[in-house]
């Protein structure tokens, strides 16, 4: 958008959001995949994907919670797929509140995600809950930041 266009941007209010959360407008409709290629520092290249759809996505500020779950190789995970851990991870915490998968890297350590969620509580509640469950399909650790601007995802976003 240019700058006279911005100028003159209607703001996004919370009866925006309150009208589309429980909707699947929540989720940019033009979704922008874009594939990661990322050389890592033992000369190998980590892989990955982004949404870049939520570059200018206009409800951020009504999803300011970061969580990056790290998922660590391991040879008992070998049968699942990384879309499947994705999904598990999407589907877990949209149980909870509004949760946008924005992007995953796969690195020499592991598997990475980002995912901007609605609520810090919500979220901190259900991680542990997670972690705890017999039916949890992979080890993980999680971090679960403030983000309010996305400023975790930037970089990613404008690649």
């Amino acid at each position: 958008m240019d700058f006279i266009s911005n100028l003159f941007k209607k703001k996004t209010t919370i009866a925006d959001w309150n009208r589309i959360r429980l909707t699947e407008e929540k989720f940019p409709s033009d979704g922008s995949i874009t594939l990661l290629q990322i050389p890592s520092e033992n000369g190998n290249f980590n892989t990955g994907w982004v949404n870049k759809a939520y570059k200018n996505y206009a409800y951020k500020a009504f999803c300011p919670v970061c969580c990056i779950i790290t998922i660590p190789h391991s040879d008992d995970d070998q049968d699942i797929d990384m879309m499947t851990i994705e999904d598990y991870f999407t589907e877990q915490l949209n149980k909870v509140c509004v949760a946008h998968i924005v992007s995953r890297i796969v690195t020499d350590d592991g598997m990475g995600i980002i995912i901007y969620t609605e609520t810090f509580n919500e979220v901190a509640k259900k991680l542990p809950e997670m972690y705890e469950s017999p039916s949890r399909i992979v080890e993980f650790g999680s971090e679960i930041k403030v983000d309010e601007k996305w400023k975790i995802a930037k970089q990613l976003l404008n690649v």
